[in-house]
């Protein structure tokens, strides 16, 4: 458990792109995986999670990666990933791995560890040390595989978020290499973003013959209360596994006070009803390439909008404003979904 190793996790806070030409900073590509702390004790390393999970089981292709690091004992923090066939970190394949329960020894999708900081070195604690010692203490120790690398940084932040802007990279890390390992979202941290990504968990979700996918409704905490923040579709692909993953989660309340309620319930409507003029026009140009005239209207009843409500477990990360789903993420807890407006 990450609460035996007895340290946490460090993180940054939303930054502006004024930060990519100031002094002292070192610059990092945002990576899309799972934030793990990578725990070496002698020919044995654990994987432990944000949520404090051992998840080491779920990548047994990472259980020899203790050779490449050239010490007895540590505490690495490292982003793992999986990779597509253009090298590029994927949501999606990542996705598939976080949700098998068992060991797959074979894998068509084997992930990757990139290592960027350590906290621990033999039980020394290296967490009030700045962080450009701790890079140079994390370059000696580390010998890189195709699996297991060091992730790379600029002194140019300018020049490094042009170029992953132009690969579709979901952002960059600014660090301070005057900063401690401040267990907190830390200043001394910063994450810059072409979109407005955020964590939100899923209260319910709305199921329907004319939708082609799922609604998620989602919510997070403003002032120790929960407040209803949006709904966003599941990639039809994810329908299935969805509602079997959320099987146990079903629940006869919402986790929402009443006026909350009716604001998610008004909101899921509003998406129904602009969902349709788009099957509207899909359908008449299926009646045109098939010469069928069309069919008479039917008198229909007003469809009444209910979410089927859940617990607050799952969390999944949006792109707002768009409210485009991303991925679910098992490695954060709802708790942690804390309005940052």
């Amino acid at each position: 458990m990450a609460g035996e190793l007895g340290y946490r996790f460090m993180f940054p806070q939303k930054g502006e792109d004024n930060v990519l030409t100031k002094p002292n900073f070192i610059f990092e590509p945002k990576i899309d995986g799972v934030r793990v702390f990578v725990q070496k004790e002698n020919n044995s390393i654990s994987l432990i999670n944000r949520k404090g999970e051992d998840i080491t089981n779920k990548y047994p292709e990472l259980r020899n990666v203790w050779k490449n690091i050239l010490t007895d004992s540590c505490v690495l923090d490292a982003e793992l990933t999986v990779l597509n066939r253009k090298g590029f970190p994927d949501m999606e394949l990542l996705q598939q791995r976080e949700q098998q329960d068992k060991r797959i020894e074979a894998t068509p999708a084997p992930a990757v560890l990139f290592v960027f900081d350590i906290v621990d070195i033999d039980g020394i604690d290296l967490t009030g040390v700045p962080l450009d010692r701790r890079k140079a203490k994390l370059k000696k120790i580390i010998r890189e595989s195709f699996n297991f690398k060091m992730l790379l940084f600029s002194e140019s932040g300018t020049e490094l978020y042009k170029r992953i802007t132009e690969l579709g990279i979901k952002g960059i890390i600014a660090k301070d290499v005057r900063s401690k390992y401040d267990p907190s979202h830390s200043f001394f941290w910063l994450k810059i973003e072409p979109g407005n990504y955020s964590d939100s968990f899923i209260i319910g979700y709305i199921k329907d013959k004319e939708i082609d996918s799922l609604l998620l409704v989602l919510a997070n905490y403003k002032n120790d209360k929960i407040v209803y923040t949006g709904t966003s579709k599941l990639p039809q692909s994810m329908s299935k596994s969805f509602e079997k993953l959320v099987k146990k989660l079903k629940t006869k309340e919402s986790v929402l006070n009443e006026d909350e309620e009716k604001r998610a319930i008004e909101g899921s409507k509003l998406i129904d009803m602009l969902s349709k003029p788009e099957k509207k026009q899909k359908k008449q140009v299926q009646q045109q390439a098939t010469l069928k005239p069309e069919s008479p209207k039917k008198k229909t009843r007003k469809r009444k909008i209910k979410p089927t409500w859940l617990k607050p477990e799952l969390v999944a990360e949006i792109n707002r404003p768009s409210m485009k789903f991303m991925r679910l993420r098992f490695d954060k807890k709802h708790q942690a979904c804390i309005l940052e407006y």
